[in-house]
């Protein structure tokens, strides 16, 4: 089956007819997340692996919410950068969302190493004019663990669990002050390995890329 939305080297292709659009707008606002499936192309994906080497992963502390290792401007994430800047993009996660303030996408590329002190604690991603979060996933073969949590702030209660193993599918989910999420520590052999950021309703493209 083709995918209802896919990133390919020269634009978004939005497949999906009104009814899948309907369908993925009642499921996202039910359960504050969505999974798209091989949202990157394979070539994309080949263009973004070939740009991900092992010296480019630096650690990345963001003290007492993550420890991780991250990689710089690469080409990989130039790559991923300019294609979620894209308008007929945006179009669609405004009308799946309901974020109509949606302007640009920041992220970048993120690896969590099993065995390790990498975790990821319970937090909102408020501030920075930040609306939606979104997790491509990098890695070619599914890991064990990392599953995206999410929960109620006042009740603590666990609201969803989602694993994001499949190799170019995405994960869009919900931010809000009612909602906290993290990512579960990383077991087995396999890393994980993310392109993560938001949709975001400050700066505009314009400003983002000048």
């Amino acid at each position: 089956m083709e995918p209802l939305i896919q990133l390919t080297r020269d634009k978004t292709i939005i497949r999906g007819s009104e009814a899948n659009l309907a369908s993925l707008r009642s499921a996202f606002r039910t359960q504050h997340w969505l999974r798209l499936p091989q949202f990157a192309s394979p070539e994309i994906l080949q263009l973004v692996q070939s740009g991900l080497r092992e010296d480019a992963f630096q650690l990345r502390i963001h003290e007492g919410i993550a420890r991780e290792l991250a990689t710089g401007p690469d080409a990989g994430w130039s790559l991923l950068t300019v294609l979620f800047n894209d308008l007929a993009l945006f179009e669609t996660m405004r009308d799946i969302t309901g974020c109509e303030e949606i302007q640009c996408f920041t992220g970048r590329i993120y690896r969590m190493n099993p065995g390790t002190d990498h975790y990821d604690a319970w937090h909102d991603d408020l501030g920075g004019h930040r609306l939606v979060a979104m997790s491509l996933n990098l890695a070619e073969e599914p890991h064990e663990g990392g599953v995206l949590q999410i929960r109620d702030r006042a009740t603590r209660q666990i609201l969803a669990e989602v694993d994001n193993t499949i190799y170019g599918d995405a994960i869009i989910f919900d931010l809000s002050p009612d909602l906290q999420h993290r990512v579960s520590s990383v077991v087995g052999a396999v890393p994980r390995t993310a392109f993560a950021g938001w949709f975001r309703s400050y700066p505009s493209i314009r400003q983002l890329f000048t």
